[in-house]
């Protein structure tokens, strides 16, 4: 039946889907892999999404005032700065497209701290999932049917792009449907392409003429195919037919530019900013901005409570105790939105209009206008 996206047929995809929806995510989360990895739009929109979460500035806060919550706040910066925490935030933004990520956590002491040491990226398709439990195991050839890490050994991170079972929650479930028809149209484009895209040559001969003088007509005809230039007899000759083409290449390009805009829509939340030529207003596209906020801030507020509930509450049990697992710091990210000045400029212009008093120092904080020296 093949595997990954190569050879793709909507009989096995459909297989594969239905696979993961019994717990096995070996097949589903090699496909959706390599889906990213073929098509440059998906993989652009996926680091998009991505990368969007990891610019964003962290920052932890205590869990509460008391004193107990301030002295652990310090011990978790004392570890936190030093994290590749970019690294460890694209591994585990995994989960967007494939809906579970894990990472595996290696700790050791310093003498004064249990600290997390390395992390190491889980591939899904090694995971298995049981529903009954809504638990995933970790997979291997001694224990194919899964064993359980152990508290603080991983960090899982899971992405729901709607209700139901985790293993379908990814977006690449909504993605895999359009992925599979748009290749079935660029392929189908190529074979026009090698079909329609040269003229057909046709070499004519005189009837009495010999097999020597065919064979260097053949010859002829095929090189003006590559080099353009050929070398015939004056009593051969060769004709330049324009193919016919039918209802020409529009039908695939639609069918690409359709799947491409539905695939925009399903990873950013919009179409007109993330696929180029399709009009529209500037208004609308500062609506469709909106809505990719959103997006971010809901990515950012599942990751941090990801990395509070996987990481730093293990690191609170293991360095004070479990009894003050509540008082591990909350992993708060920053998600401003991008403020519309115009259209604040004309709405401050109307007011100004109507009489009402706006303090100078209050205008420059808020388009970012500095004082003079």
């Amino acid at each position: 039946h093949g595997r990954g996206a190569r050879g793709l047929t909507p009989e096995r995809l459909a297989r594969v889907l239905r696979l993961a929806d019994e717990g096995d995510l070996a097949l589903q989360a090699e496909l959706f892999e390599e889906m990213e990895e073929r098509d440059a739009l998906l993989f652009s929109l996926l680091q998009t999404r991505k990368l969007a979460v990891i610019g964003l500035d962290w920052r932890l806060e205590p869990a509460e005032e008391g004193r107990d919550a301030r002295r652990i706040l310090r011990a978790v910066e004392e570890v936190w700065w030093d994290l590749p925490l970019e690294d460890l935030m694209l591994d585990l933004l995994s989960a967007i497209p494939q809906g579970v990520s894990l990472v595996a956590v290696a700790w050791e002491w310093d003498g004064l701290l249990w600290r997390p040491k390395a992390f190491r990226w889980v591939h899904p398709g090694s995971l298995v999932y049981r529903s009954e439990e809504d638990r995933f195991y970790l997979a291997s050839q001694e224990r194919p049917e899964g064993e359980a890490l152990p508290y603080g050994g991983a960090i899982e991170h899971r992405y729901r792009a709607r209700s139901g079972l985790p293993t379908r929650a990814g977006l690449m479930r909504s993605v895999a449907w359009l992925y599979l028809f748009k290749h079935y149209a660029l392929k189908d484009w190529v074979v026009f392409a090698e079909v329609y895209g040269q003229p057909y040559r046709i070499g004519k001969y005189d009837p009495a003429a010999g097999e020597e003088e065919r064979r260097r007509l053949e010859e002829a005809v095929r090189a003006l195919g590559a080099d353009a230039a050929g070398v015939i007899s004056k009593d051969t000759e060769i004709e330049i037919l324009e193919a016919a083409k039918g209802q020409g290449p529009d039908v695939y390009e639609r069918l690409i530019r359709l799947c491409n805009r539905e695939m925009a829509q399903a990873v950013l939340g919009q179409t007109l900013t993330s696929s180029e030529g399709d009009g529209g207003s500037y208004a609308l596209a500062k609506v469709h901005e909106r809505v990719r906020i959103d997006l971010l801030r809901a990515d950012a507020r599942a990751l941090a409570k990801t990395l509070r509930e996987g990481l730093l509450k293990p690191f609170v049990a293991f360095n004070f105790g479990p009894e003050f697992l509540d008082l591990a710091p909350f992993v708060v990210p920053e998600v401003e939105e991008e403020k519309d000045l115009e259209s604040r400029a004309r709405v401050l212009q109307t007011l100004l209009g109507m009489g009402l008093s706006i303090p100078e120092a209050w205008l420059r904080e808020e388009f970012g206008v500095p004082a003079p020296d």
